[in-house]
């Protein structure tokens, strides 16, 4: 390098030098001539397109202030890195909470989602399921950490595109630097939970005073707040009849509850056959839909999570988590008929001769005669 070229790039560094300089003048004298106005922060892309060309690489200034401008609320505004936590301090804490060691072998748990430069974590957005509704919801509360029980990405993911909505979730988490969590089974078993330690997932409950079937129905609904459940009454019981022991586990119970010898049968969910057999086994079945029966648990976690990380994060539960089925109806009422026995009282009455099963006529489908019979079934 010949005594020019030092000096040409010693012009360059001093034109750059006094160039930040007067910038950093300007946003100074701007912020004492606009104070109180709402705070404005410059995108990055918007600096980089409007000072200098895509091509060249400079490092952006924090804080600063151009035409180009996304608002802001004051809460915003203010220094992350001063009230936050780090993102690996957050994981060390989830962690010591569950290990994701815990987790079932075919599970996908832990960190899912980590930007390149995590931002220091601020809100931390608790939610049963991630949906694009929930994605909204979380940019709209500037969210730094998602936590999602189930994980989004369960199935391998061969590209991360727009092309369908897990990909659009990835993407848009790894565009806004929001990490991703996903605890799932390893919650399962945690000490403190559902389970008795030592003794796998799952609950067998031994009710201090009997109750009825009915009254175990209001019980679970009041508990967490849905307002039906799905009942299969077992075989030879009616509604009246008493409940003492108690089989529970939240989501799906097919594989845990097999086998197990309860009065009844509490889950989210459980295969046709599986609940047959059970009912045939004596057992009643309750089933509150798949995450409405893990939901409830999120409440109590923000606290126990709010505790261990002390008051430099904001724990958010999600409105926009729900479950996806929904039991719709003009007048839902119970359906079922005992074996044996007429429909209840507050059944209407047959206005039609009974329906005798019979074999399809030639062109008749078996689809058409089981609408019919559904159609005297609930009259």
């Amino acid at each position: 390098m010949n005594f020019v070229s030092l000096k040409v790039l010693h012009s360059k560094t001093l034109l750059k030098t006094c160039f930040f300089s007067f910038l950093n003048f300007h946003i100074k004298f701007y912020r004492q001539v606009h104070k109180g106005r709402p705070n404005i922060f410059i995108a990055k892309r918007g600096c980089d397109s409007t000072l200098f060309p895509r091509n060249r690489c400079y490092q952006h200034l924090p804080n600063s202030l151009f035409s180009t401008v996304t608002h802001l609320g004051a809460a915003d505004m203010e220094d992350k890195s001063s009230k936050g936590l780090a993102l690996k301090h957050v994981l060390c804490k989830l962690h010591a909470f569950a290990s994701p060691a815990l987790a079932e072998s075919w599970d996908n748990v832990g960190l899912l989602v980590e930007p390149v430069t995590p931002r220091p974590i601020v809100n931390i957005l608790l939610t049963n399921d991630l949906t694009e509704a929930v994605m909204r919801e979380a940019l709209e509360l500037s969210t730094d950490l998602i936590i999602s029980y189930h994980p989004p990405i369960f199935a391998p993911l061969k590209s991360v595109t727009t092309k369908t909505w897990k990909e659009r979730l990835i993407a848009t988490c790894l565009e806004n630097r929001i990490a991703l969590y996903s605890p799932h089974t390893s919650w399962d078993i945690v000490e403190g939970g559902i389970p008795v330690a030592g003794h796998g997932t799952g609950r067998l409950c031994v009710l201090k005073k009997p109750i009825s079937i009915l009254e175990a129905v209001e019980r679970v609904k009041r508990h967490i707040n849905i307002p039906y459940v799905r009942l299969a009454l077992a075989s030879g019981k009616d509604q009246d009849s008493l409940v003492e022991t108690v089989a529970l586990c939240p989501g799906s119970g097919t594989t845990v509850l097999k086998g197990v010898k309860a009065d009844l049968w509490l889950t989210g969910e459980m295969f046709h056959h599986e609940v047959l057999d059970a009912a045939h086994q004596g057992t009643h079945v309750i089933l509150c839909n798949h995450s409405d029966s893990e939901r409830g648990f999120l409440k109590s976690f923000a606290d126990t999570l709010s505790d261990l990380l002390g008051d430099k994060v904001c724990i958010i539960l999600s409105h926009s988590d729900c479950d996806p089925l929904k039991t719709v109806g003009s007048e839902p009422t119970f359906a079922w008929r005992e074996s044996g026995k007429p429909f209840r009282k507050n059944h209407p009455q047959f206005t039609r001769p009974r329906f005798e099963p019979r074999s399809p006529r030639p062109q008749q489908s078996s689809f058409n005669m089981t609408s019919t019979l559904a159609d005297y079934a609930t009259e």
